[in-house]
């Protein structure tokens, strides 16, 4: 089961990627056809009753009729305080395996952001719930992306241009795509500016965590081709008799 890898992974990495990420909640609830499971989670939410163990699970899985929609995936505070990845099935959410279980170490990393002594305080301090307390203000916030995505994905992909350059940018360069950014900002809403700031941080430093979990298990797999041509080069099978 993808779940159990991915569980395993997180238990392995974390704290290699980014120390203190085990010190994080792990709540999920896999939404899988007209059923929705509970996994390592203290909340007590209403209607859900004892699942049989499953191999390579961790114990006290729950299980209730659906609520949430097959292809839900995001991480909020779905039952009280403690954020909840929320997720459907690989087949559901219409990603490859591996893509799944990589984008639940994503939703994790989240949930370290999440449970920050000071991240509820500074993400009401934007003004930008409209009176919302479930967190789904965040995935609903109407910001103007078809106004705005022709822009930002031309300033993407300078900086793209400026990162993978084989020699690295001069001052120049640098400064005129600052400039350019500040212009981009300049013109959006005060409200939506901060909207962008916040997911700028929020998205892009989770996706950088799960660029450093393929980095650290794409090294871990080069040293195990290493030691396996160090110890077994020229050693043929033995032939069936």
């Amino acid at each position: 089961m993808r779940l159990a890898e991915a569980f395993a992974l997180m238990s392995d990495v974390q704290d290699d990627v980014w120390p203190g990420w085990s010190r994080a909640p792990a709540d999920l609830l896999l939404v899988e056809g007209e059923r929705e499971y509970l996994l390592r989670s203290q909340a007590q939410p209403p209607r859900f009753t004892p699942a049989p163990d499953v191999a390579g699970l961790p114990g006290g899985v729950r299980v209730r009729g659906r609520s949430f929609p097959p292809a839900f995936l995001a991480t909020f505070p779905a039952f009280g305080a403690v954020p909840t990845i929320v997720v459907g099935t690989p087949e559901a959410t219409g990603k490859r395996s591996t893509a799944w279980v990589l984008t639940l170490l994503h939703e994790h990393f989240h949930q370290l952001q999440y449970s920050d002594p000071t991240y509820l305080t500074e993400t009401k301090a934007l003004s930008l719930s409209g009176g919302d307390e479930t967190g789904m203000w965040m995935l609903e916030y109407p910001f103007p992306y078809a106004a705005q995505s022709a822009a930002f994905a031309a300033l993407a992909r300078r900086l793209a241009d400026l990162v993978e350059a084989p020699a690295a940018p001069g001052p120049e360069a640098r400064a005129a795509f600052w400039a350019d950014y500040a212009a981009f900002c300049a013109a959006l809403d005060p409200k939506d500016y901060r909207y962008l700031s916040l997911q700028l941080w929020q998205e892009g430093i989770g996706k950088l965590a799960a660029v450093y979990v393929i980095s650290l298990f794409g090294f871990v797999i080069w040293v195990g081709l290493l030691i396996s041509w160090l110890f077994f080069s020229g050693v043929k099978p033995p032939l069936a008799s």
